[in-house]
């Protein structure tokens, strides 16, 4: 069935069309003229080229040798045509709305809303950490209290240990540099050391697949100026939310039950609707999993098998991803 081009007013066919459907029985030339009053610049040879051709297409009848009129069959074919392709279209569009409502239905029932990562032996490794409490703190008491490096070392980690849990302050890396009485900032010795921050292969994307679906955060127990300069190298921390520091935000120096609590309801999310992630038994998985945070322990030698240890990321975001 063919089907002429409607759209264009001037196209001849749809003249011819037009003149029809007000007045049946015209012939040629009473179809000529009265495409003539539209302004039309056909010619009397092209409207009967044309009505030939709308002939051998079956879209138009002809009666007593020169009287035309619309086929009523091609009209009947068109009707059919139009209800088939209009329910092919109501077909595809609610096709395309059964499939957001299942996406919808799908991100309604996903248990899962805030993924929480541990910083230091989850997403990045502890050579920053080591190389600064025990090799620059001492060298640079030394240096400054012309000491040996050896009585340097066991002078200041003698402090360390004096110190644990007596000061707010003991994560913080300035405190030290007061209490030592070293002269350089904090600012220039973590610009000459930043190099030696890495993080792990599969941390970036993994957050980057992670941040499609949830919201990421950084919970760690490490000071204010640790995270940030960590997140700040392969511009990780573009990727979370939000990220805190348990003595900073949380006046704690360690991840507790409370700090988890206070965290769960910082973000307005329910315990249940939490996964954490982290390297340390206690404070990474016991600690959250006992208030109600879904929680993994990584364990990245592989050599703990239990039911809640992943040997990495990509293993994390598997079981995630199972989570409802």
């Amino acid at each position: 069935m063919l089907i002429p081009t409607l759209t264009d007013k001037k196209d001849l066919k749809t003249l011819i069309l037009f003149a029809l459907s007000l007045k049946e029985n015209l012939s040629a030339k009473e179809l000529y003229f009265a495409i003539k009053k539209k302004g039309a610049s056909y010619t009397y040879q092209a409207v009967c080229k044309t009505l030939t051709l709308m002939l051998e297409n079956n879209i138009l009848e002809k009666h007593e040798g020169k009287y035309y009129k619309i086929s009523k069959n091609w009209l009947n074919q068109l009707e059919t045509f139009s209800e088939v392709i209009h329910k092919l279209k109501l077909q595809e569009e609610r096709a395309e709305t059964d499939l957001l409502t299942r996406e919808i239905k799908s991100k309604s029932l996903r248990r899962i809303k805030v993924v929480s990562f541990d910083l230091d032996g989850c997403l990045s490794d502890n050579n920053f950490d080591d190389k600064f409490w025990d090799n620059e703190i001492p060298h640079l008491v030394a240096r400054d209290r012309k000491m040996d490096f050896e009585d340097a070392y066991k002078y200041v980690v003698k402090e360390y240990k004096r110190l644990w849990g007596k000061v707010s302050e003991w994560r913080d890396p300035d405190f030290w540099l007061k209490h030592f009485g070293i002269k350089e900032s904090w600012a220039k010795i973590s610009d000459d050391m930043k190099h030696e921050v890495k993080h792990y292969g599969d941390a970036l994307p993994v957050i980057k697949s992670l941040q499609k679906d949830y919201v990421l955060i950084i919970l760690s127990h490490a000071d204010k100026k640790f995270l940030e300069l960590k997140i700040k190298i392969d511009g990780m921390g573009t990727h979370f939310e939000n990220t805190f520091s348990t003595p900073a935000d949380f006046c704690s120096m360690k991840k507790d039950a409370e700090v988890y609590k206070k965290l769960c309801k910082l973000l307005g999310v329910k315990p249940s609707e939490m996964v954490h992630v982290g390297d340390d038994y206690e404070h990474d998985y016991a600690i959250p999993a006992s208030v109600g945070i879904r929680s993994f322990l990584i364990n990245r030698s592989g050599k703990l098998k239990e039911d809640y240890v992943v040997n990495n990321l990509y293993d994390f975001e598997e079981r995630v991803r199972q989570l409802r």
